[in-house]
């Protein structure tokens, strides 16, 4: 199985409204700088945009199947959902639980 029908086929373990804004300066910078180049036409990214984009991450493909899970009910991701998923990879890269209420203390 593709790792985009694994991220499709996942059911949410999240709320649908799952929020994070990177923090203003160098982060938000960050997180612009990244979705420029995942997504360089400023659409939603499919699922198997986001899921060759996330890989490089080096992250297990079970915990980027918890962060799209967490980030976004749908097989596809906006900017927002995008922003969500890069903190929840840094949370898991850190070793810190994936959780949507993780998100609040990041």
């Amino acid at each position: 199985v593709g790792m985009s029908a694994a991220f499709a086929s996942t059911p949410g373990l999240g709320p649908r409204t799952t929020q994070y804004a990177p923090k203003p300066g160098h982060e938000h910078q960050c997180y612009e700088l990244l979705w420029s180049a995942a997504s360089p036409n400023g659409a939603p990214l499919q699922g198997s945009q986001a899921a060759t984009f996330f890989q490089k991450s080096g992250l297990e493909i079970s915990a980027l199947r918890t962060v799209w899970s967490l980030a976004t009910p749908t097989s596809s991701m906006s900017r927002e959902q995008f922003f969500v998923a890069l903190r929840l990879i840094s949370m898991a890269q850190s070793s810190m639980p994936l959780s949507a209420d993780g998100l609040a203390g990041a």
